[in-house]
């Protein structure tokens, strides 16, 4: 993944090298966003969950799957 700053800002390049991407709601909406890692597993296979936060509720906002255990396919019908 390909990382570059703009102020005090670290800002990636999509898409991810390591990782399919899920994005189930826009980032802009939230005061911040957290990442968990290893959030829920699939036949054995790693999901990480980036929450969007707002005030003090928290929602679903993306789901990552690493590369190394999901294939594209698998990743989509998931």
């Amino acid at each position: 993944m390909t990382a570059y700053s703009d102020g005090p800002f670290v800002l990636y390049k999509m898409p991810f090298a390591n990782e399919h991407s899920c994005r189930l709601e826009s980032p802009d909406g939230y005061d911040r966003i957290r990442r968990e890692n290893n959030w829920k597993q699939h036949d054995g296979k790693r999901i990480d969950a980036l929450w969007g936060i707002t005030g003090d509720s928290a929602e679903l906002q993306a789901m990552r799957y690493p590369k190394d255990q999901w294939q594209t396919s698998d990743a989509r019908r998931h």
